[in-house]
């Protein structure tokens, strides 16, 4: 079995996770998770039991249950409803900043993408939700224990974002160090971004490639060559080889 942070609560944690992409029937809290983080899986499975199915056929994906039951005690403390009715209101709450940032760390797991440093990414954790207000009181517990201020934003249609970037997305990673697991993705990405985010040099343009490169870019686009053939060639995104270029045409 994994290894756990004395500080991190893998009930917290596990709730985090089944808000975030989990469903409640039949007794039993369920989800899929890609086979890609099966180690999740696996740390679900050595501590709650459960039932567990893995479909190769099907993009590698795993299935996961468990009962409600073995759980019902870290879901009145937190006063979240199965149903996610208090969740989705943002009316839950928690007792300590451990039991918080157990929780966050497994809703990012479950339903966030964090980007580390690259030269063609902006670096940030963000956080996926159909309600506002889930997302504001989430925002609302990381300024209580951290002082730093995420930005909520709609996103395809029905859905809402909550995503720290800039200095403030090096301050959360760094909150959510102590309680990081080993080998877990998206944990090495936030360790990535505490251990090699340079804010000062991300503030013009967060690239590895110098000058020269950057001249060579704009030759190209001269030449006829489109902004996608350019970005594959230098492995940057699209967005990110036209700022480079339209800064210097």
């Amino acid at each position: 079995m994994t290894d756990l942070p004395s500080c991190f609560d893998l009930d917290y944690y596990f709730l985090g996770f089944w808000a975030a992409d989990g469903t409640h029937a039949k007794g039993r809290l369920r989800f899929l998770i890609n086979q890609r983080d099966r180690i999740i899986l696996d740390l679900f499975h050595s501590h709650y039991g459960g039932t567990r199915s893995e479909y190769d056929y099907n993009n590698g994906i795993a299935y996961y249950s468990t009962p409600a039951s073995d759980l019902s005690e870290v879901f009145t403390r937190a006063n979240i409803a199965l149903d996610k009715h208090t969740l989705q209101t943002g009316q839950f709450c928690f007792a300590d900043r451990e039991s918080f940032f157990s929780f966050l760390l497994g809703f990012i797991d479950g339903d966030g993408n964090v980007s580390s440093p690259s030269f063609h990414r902006s670096t940030r954790i963000a956080v996926v939700a159909q309600s506002a207000q889930l997302l504001e009181n989430l925002a609302k517990h990381v300024w209580l224990y951290l002082s730093v201020e995420g930005r909520i934003t709609q996103v395809k249609q029905k859905y809402h974002q909550l995503a720290y970037s800039r200095s403030n997305v090096y301050e959360l990673a760094c909150c959510l160090s102590p309680y990081l697991l080993c080998g877990f993705r998206k944990h090495e990405l936030i360790t990535d971004i505490v251990d090699n985010y340079d804010f000062n040099s991300a503030q013009v343009f967060h690239s590895k490639l110098d000058e020269e490169a950057y001249t060579a870019m704009v030759s190209l686009r001269r030449q006829g060559k489109s902004y996608s053939e350019i970005a594959r060639q230098y492995g940057v995104s699209k967005q990110s080889a036209m700022s480079v270029i339209k800064q210097r045409l």
